[in-house]
């Protein structure tokens, strides 16, 4: 019995460790960082928790807990301290793929869209990277707490009045820019990356767009691109897996067109992710066709 107090004993003092490491790494991040504290403050909790009855069980899952908090404070540090990724646009931004950003130039010069809308901001990067070479309004959002602290940290920096930042769940941050800023009837560059662990909004993004009375263009990210296995895509097991047997439902009802890049993956820089690129307007398939070589179309 008493060998078990002094155990207890000694994994309580581990804990105190460890809560002064956090106190010393929060103090840390309020000197560095402005008001970020104050963004976090709702979304980390760093209280470690025990329940009335002390056991060693309850101490290894709240070290456990501390230690998954302390590296998100890790994380926090390394993204938003250092920003030496936003110096240089050109080495960011959708996966670093310069094809991709090909892409992306192609489209904005061939059609004249009238705002850029993004779900899954992630840390930025991408959406900086099209700041840089878009004046037009950008709507983007991310869920993950964490991520969207950092991100809308980040674009402070930037001092852009025409980029707006949620923290909402893509579905509904879709509503809600298409009910609240005149979307409708208008000519929209969408880019859709939130999709990640068991959380696939991909056909739900893909119906409220194409239901809607928008011309547009849908680029998504991770996406398999056939007879091209050097593209990563994702695989979420069974169905989920982003191919066009995953989308085809939404390609035939809606009357979609297709279209995949044109460079063969060997040729590509970065992470080497596919993508699709997809349409509902005849005009815009035409354009593509003629003024997009960075695209082939899927017949």
């Amino acid at each position: 019995m008493l060998n078990k107090f002094i155990n207890t004993l000694k994994s309580l003092l581990f804990i105190n460790r460890y809560k002064m490491n956090i106190n010393s790494r929060l103090k840390l991040i309020q000197s560095n960082i402005d008001n970020l504290e104050a963004d976090l403050s709702s979304k980390l909790d760093i209280t470690p928790r025990f329940s009335e009855d002390l056991t060693i069980q309850n101490i290894c899952e709240s070290i456990t807990r501390l230690n998954s908090k302390i590296k998100d404070i890790e994380f926090i540090l390394a993204n938003v301290l250092n920003m030496v990724s936003l110096i240089n646009p050109e080495a960011i931004g959708f996966n670093s793929q310069n094809h991709r950003k090909k892409i992306f130039k192609e489209l904005t010069a061939a059609i004249n869209f009238e705002n850029i809308i993004e779900t899954g901001t992630f840390l930025g990067d991408t959406t900086y990277w099209i700041s840089q070479h878009s004046k037009l309004p950008i709507y983007t959002t991310e869920t993950n707490n964490i991520y969207y602290c950092i991100s809308k940290k980040r674009f402070l920096i930037l001092n852009n009045q025409k980029l707006f930042i949620s923290n909402l769940d893509s579905r509904k941050f879709l509503k809600q820019i298409f009910d609240a800023n005149n979307i409708l009837n208008r000519k929209v560059l969408i880019y859709l990356d939130s999709h990640w662990d068991q959380d696939l909004p991909l056909l739900d993004e893909i119906n409220f767009i194409c239901a809607k009375s928008v011309e547009f263009v849908v680029m998504i990210d991770d996406f398999k691109v056939p007879f091209d296995e050097g593209y990563g895509f994702d695989d979420y097991g069974g169905m989920n897996v982003f191919n066009l047997e995953y989308i085809k439902d939404c390609i035939i009802k809606f009357g979609l067109s297709v279209f995949f890049p044109a460079l063969h993956s060997s040729s590509e820089t970065g992470a080497k992710r596919g993508c699709v690129v997809l349409t509902n307007n005849p005009k815009f398939e035409q354009i593509i066709l003629k003024k997009v070589p960075s695209l082939k179309k899927n017949f």
